[in-house]
């Protein structure tokens, strides 16, 4: 338990000179079940039109790069409203092609530098072109059973957790700051 407290200790102090209100945390009142038994998951809820997200990512990507290995860290893409699936989608599509991690900065320069609109699957397939994707590729897995039960899982989490804004970060399905 102090090594879990410990952890997110750490990450609150992280997080804090980026996102409003990191030095408080909360314990949920429904822990939820984590994906990994054997390591501390820490869950990154965000969503890439979130420019509260995109200021953080730079963070997150040097914690990444210290973090312990008994720590499994998983980003879930929040899907509040419908039009938030597309988005969600996208993540989904980087991560079952194994695109990396800098697809998944792009994708965030993309909205927020570059100022692209993505939210619909023509302009998203177009961004995944330039990224070096096939049309029919992106097609293919954007449209698949799996992103979609991947997508349709990260809004059921989204409420689970009871999401109220992004990013949210939840340590071993129990404590949650945002």
């Amino acid at each position: 338990m102090l090594k879990r407290l410990a952890i997110f200790s750490s990450l609150v102090m992280l997080f804090a000179g980026v996102a409003q209100g990191a030095e408080r945390y909360q314990t949920l009142a429904s822990p939820q079940p984590t994906s990994v038994s054997d390591k501390v998951e820490v869950v990154e809820m965000f969503w890439y039109g979130c420019n509260h997200c995109y200021s953080l990512e730079p963070e997150i990507q040097e914690w990444l790069k210290t973090k312990p290995d008994y720590i499994e860290f998983v980003r879930v893409p929040a899907v509040f409203r419908d039009n938030w699936v597309p988005l969600a989608r996208a993540w989904y599509v980087i991560q079952t092609l194994d695109l990396g991690e800098q697809v998944h900065v792009n994708l965030f320069r993309a909205l927020h530098e570059k100022k692209q609109n993505l939210n619909n699957v023509g302009l998203l397939r177009k961004f995944f072109v330039d990224e070096g994707v096939s049309a029919e590729q992106f097609d293919e897995v954007y449209n698949s059973f799996s992103v979609d039960s991947m997508a349709r899982n990260a809004a059921k989490l989204t409420r689970d957790y009871k999401i109220t804004g992004v990013p949210s970060i939840i340590v071993n399905g129990r404590y949650m700051t945002s």
